[in-house]
């Protein structure tokens, strides 16, 4: 189990949050899968990253996280 509260975000700007949530994504068919959904609360604006369909990515697929 992951606990937020010993868990820091630093966002493209360089601030620093606390974060108040952290969602594991697990794919039991995938050896050392390790993504999760980190929740935050700021003032300030910051762009939502959206989950998409790794279906149609092959080997040479430019991929941000």
């Amino acid at each position: 189990m992951i606990n937020a509260a010993t868990i820091k975000l630093i966002t493209p700007d360089e601030k620093s949050y606390q974060l108040k949530n952290i969602k594991p994504l697990v794919d039991k068919d995938i050896p050392g899968f390790d993504l999760a959904i980190a929740e935050f609360t700021s003032n300030h604006k910051y762009a939502v990253a959206k989950i998409g369909n790794s279906d149609g990515a092959v080997r040479t697929t430019t991929v941000y996280v």
